[in-house]
């Protein structure tokens, strides 16, 4: 009886690094930015659907969130979106979120879009809006930049 060779398994191949020095907030959870995903038929993703607020941490404190989130209410109101969590919820989530960044400063997107749908222009009558944040260490800024300044020309 003859017996068939045996094959050898190919090694396995080292595990990727998935780490993005993004730290991501999504349905109250976060994680890794680069293990966050999105289905393909989010609105965001497919169109832009979706309004977003940009702040940086002072002192590891976020400058200004209460306004910055008024200000992501009224662009979420002006497009039909719905934002249902309290301020005091998402100031909670931020605070959190840099928190577990480890910088002197940190930046923070608040993305919100409207969720997913079919694929069409049409504005759906029944979506889940979805609330993302991203939290990364603000990176320095040059040396002769902080000492010098930059040159600027305005316009009146």
């Amino acid at each position: 009886m003859a017996t068939q060779p045996r094959t050898r398994r190919a090694p396995r191949p080292a595990p990727v690094s998935t780490g993005t020095g993004i730290l991501a907030y999504h349905r109250g959870r976060f994680a890794d930015a680069g293990r966050l995903t999105v289905p393909v038929l989010e609105r965001g993703f497919q169109y832009g659907d979706g309004v977003y607020e940009q702040l940086r941490t002072y002192g590891r404190v976020p400058f200004r969130l209460l306004s910055h989130l008024a200000r992501l209410r009224r662009s979420a109101a002006a497009l039909g979106i719905a934002l249902d969590q309290p301020d005091a919820t998402l100031a909670e989530m931020v605070t959190l979120g840099v928190r577990k960044v480890e910088a002197d400063e940190v930046s923070v997107r608040i993305l919100l879009t409207r969720g997913t749908s079919q694929l069409s222009y049409a504005l759906p009558a029944e979506v889940r809006p979805e609330l993302y944040a991203f939290f990364q260490p603000l990176p320095a800024r040059a040396a002769p930049t902080m000492e010098q300044g930059v040159r600027v020309n305005t316009l009146v």
